[in-house]
Order: structure tokens, then sequence, then C-alpha cells
């Protein structure tokens, strides 16, 4: 009996470890974006962008908090107002309120608000168009980031991306940013990568870009939603990011999804969290720079529906 324990047991022990390590092993295979994905995704994305400019045309509900019902609301500010992130993870569905199939891909929405007190809105907008000095103040997330061409208030960014929670993941990304100035106290930006490209044996002498759109899948696309409001004797910064992934398979979703919510969760803390040690306090002298004021202009909507669970704060996910 006892030996025929030992056997199931070590049985147990050896379909466990299978388990566990098939996702690095995946990880590995090369898989390619198909055509239908991407297209799935950008109705992701025009959906989610038509709920935002919604939003930012909203005088009243213009961040995630004042959305909520009052006793929540309040709450949610006084957490903010204590040094809390709060994350929520965001669904976006089609206007019969199902869910939008994104075949062989992943969607990663998710929204995080921060509140920097004894900061000026402009203050705030000076660090978020500083990209050249992003790795100081995001890293090591940003790795190295270049500012490649400005017009007006329309920025061109390279920059190099490093998350690691398993596998280490490095990705050059080229992205586009648009940032509008909506009244005396609130602006919003938004970016979107217009090339990502998965770097291979990073920071060695063999390192080199996978070809785009066919590599480990880990980041195929990616969207980010700012918003910034001078209130309560601070700024409070919002990002809304959306990021497009190879598909999980299912019978390996039970344990690698957490992970990949985990990775998103302290991704958008760590950027958060940045924009709190750059401006507040001693810390937040030297990026307390100057830029030239944004134009303003009025945004404009349409409606969408949107799946929104109770907020948390970032600290519970850790």
């Amino acid at each position: 009996m006892i030996a025929r324990e030992g056997v199931c047991n070590l049985r147990a022990l050896v379909a466990v470890t299978l388990v566990l390590a098939a996702p690095l092993a995946g990880a590995a295979v090369p898989v390619e974006l198909k055509r239908e994905t991407v297209l799935a995704y950008n109705t992701y994305v025009r959906l989610t962008e038509a709920r935002i400019e919604r939003e930012l045309a909203d005088a009243k509900n213009f961040l995630w908090p004042d959305t909520l019902p009052a006793a929540q609301r309040r709450q949610a500010y006084a957490a903010l107002r204590a040094g809390q992130v709060l994350i929520e993870e965001r669904q976006t569905r089609d206007a019969r309120g199902q869910e939008i199939e994104i075949p062989d891909g992943m969607v990663h929405h998710w929204l995080g608000v921060v509140f920097l007190p004894g900061v000026r809105l402009e203050q705030a907008l000076a660090l978020a168009q500083d990209f050249e000095h992003a790795e100081q103040y995001f890293g090591p997330d940003v790795q190295e980031s270049k500012l490649l061409a400005r017009e007006g208030d329309r920025f061109r960014v390279w920059m190099r991306l490093r998350r690691k929670k398993i596998v280490t993941v490095v990705v050059h990304a080229t992205q586009e940013a648009f940032f509008r100035r909506l009244s005396p106290v609130r602006a919003s930006s938004r970016g979107e990568a217009l090339r990502i490209a998965e770097v291979e044996n990073p920071d060695t002498p063999e390192e080199k870009e996978k070809p785009v759109g066919n590599d480990r899948g880990f980041l195929w696309r990616m969207n980010t939603y700012w918003r910034y409001e001078e209130k309560d004797g601070g700024t409070y910064v919002q990002l809304e990011a959306i990021a497009l992934s190879r598909e999980i398979p299912p019978v390996l979703r039970w344990f690698v999804a957490p992970l990949v919510k985990s990775a998103a969760r302290e991704y958008l803390t760590h950027i958060l969290e940045g924009f709190r040690r750059a401006l507040v306090g001693k810390a937040g002298e030297r990026a307390r720079g100057g830029l030239p004021p944004l134009r303003e202009t009025t945004p404009t909507g349409s409606d969408v529906l949107s799946c929104s669970p109770p907020w948390q704060s970032a600290s519970e996910f850790c």
C-alpha cells in the first residue's frame, strides 16, 4: 500500500511539474499575429475610445471615482488622498452588451488612479511630456526612452520596455502620444504603440529584434489613455491601459491567467507610483520644469456599454 501511494504521489508530482512548466515552454514557441486578431482588437479599442470621449465631455464624471455611488465615491477619494493607488480591471462590451471575442488573442484592460498632493496640473503634464527622461521616473519597466519628434501637442517616442514575471520580456516600442487641454484644471492624453518588436537575447552581444508580429506574443498592441485633474489641493492622474497578447490555452489558463493579471496590476501601480515619487516632496523638485502650454480643445463622444467591477486598492493585490 505504501509503495502504491508513493508511485501515485510521484505521478502527481510529475503531472503538476509538467503543467507548471508548460507555460514557460509554450512561451518560447513563436506565434504569428493574425489579421482577424488585429481587427477584433481594433474594434475593442474603437468602442472603448467612444466611451472615453463621452466621459471626457462629462463635467461631473471626469474621473473614475466620480462615477461611483456616493458612499463608494467618498471612500475612493479618501483612499486616494491617503496615498493609495486604486486599480480596477475593465472590460468593454459591444452595443448589445456582449463580450467582444478576440480570436487567437487576449485583451488586458486595466484602469488606475493616483493623487499627487501639492502638485499643479502643469507640473503633472510637464512630467508626462518629459519623454527623454522617462526611465528615471518609470524604471525599471522603462529602460530607455527617446523623443523622436514633436509637433505641437503630438509626440513620437521610442521606448525600451522590460517586464519580468516568471520570464523576462524586453520589447522596443515606437509610440505616438497626443495631449489635449480640456479646461484650466483638466487635461487628457492618449498613446498608441505604432510598432512593437520583442527583443531576443536582450543585454547580450546576440541581442536582436524578433520579426514584428511573429514572436512569443507577450505584447502585440498597446493603447493608453490618461486624464489629469487638479482639485483637492493636488492633481489626480488616471491611466487606462489596453494591451493585446497571445491567447492562453484553456488547459493552462487556471495557472497563467492570475500571473498575467498580477503583472498588469503591478505595471499600472508602478507607473502611477512613479508619478508620485517624481513629483511629490523633495524628489519632485527636479521634475517640476515648464513646457509650452497645451492648446485647449473640446472633446466629443458617443455611447458604449462598459463593464466596471468594484474598485480595489492596489495594495490589496500585492
